[in-house]
């Protein structure tokens, strides 16, 4: 009995130190490890164009777990409160320092518009791809396509573009 509470004592003090001593995220890969949690600002822009969508910008925060799974979540204004459900996907190195990731959320409900407006998001899905590059260890830019879909699974407006650049919590 003794032994196994010192044991769980020195595990917590070992796990303790490791974090205080710079995050359990580091990675040899010299600071370039996407695993944790990250500040996100998203700019959407017109894909073809590249010029930002004017007064869109939002944060978003996304974590990045260890086998390759994320779990994100969005404060983007244009959605109705309740509208979007957080998003989950998966995520892989591409290169040095180069990571690429999808994730899909659910659009839970059409936006509730007065007549003869048309909503602005439609019940169904949205899927965001990034190309994400590390800025040292605690940076990140990424950009990507942005697609909604119906219910059944069509591309529907408003899709695009995406650009991010990210801190880490």
């Amino acid at each position: 009995m003794k032994t196994s509470i010192l044991g769980a004592a020195a595990a917590t003090v070992f796990a303790a130190t490791a974090v205080h001593a710079g995050g359990w995220w580091n990675h040899p890969d010299n600071g370039q490890s996407l695993v944790g949690t990250w500040n996100v600002k998203m700019t959407p822009y017109v894909c073809a164009t590249g010029l930002p969508v004017p007064n869109a910008t939002f944060d978003y925060i996304v974590s990045f777990h260890e086998g390759g799974t994320l779990t994100e979540t969005s404060a983007n204004a244009s959605f109705q409160p309740g509208q979007r459900a957080p998003g989950l996907g998966e995520w892989g190195r591409a290169g040095r320092g180069v990571f690429a990731s999808r994730a899909k959320a659910f659009i839970l409900f059409t936006t509730v518009v007065t007549p003869p407006a048309v909503p602005r998001y439609v019940r169904g899905a949205q899927q965001i791809e990034w190309e994400i590059n590390m800025k040292g260890a605690d940076g990140l830019e990424a950009f990507g396509p942005v697609t909604f879909m119906d219910e059944a699974g069509n591309g529907v407006p408003p899709s695009g573009c995406v650009r991010a650049v990210g801190t880490r919590l």
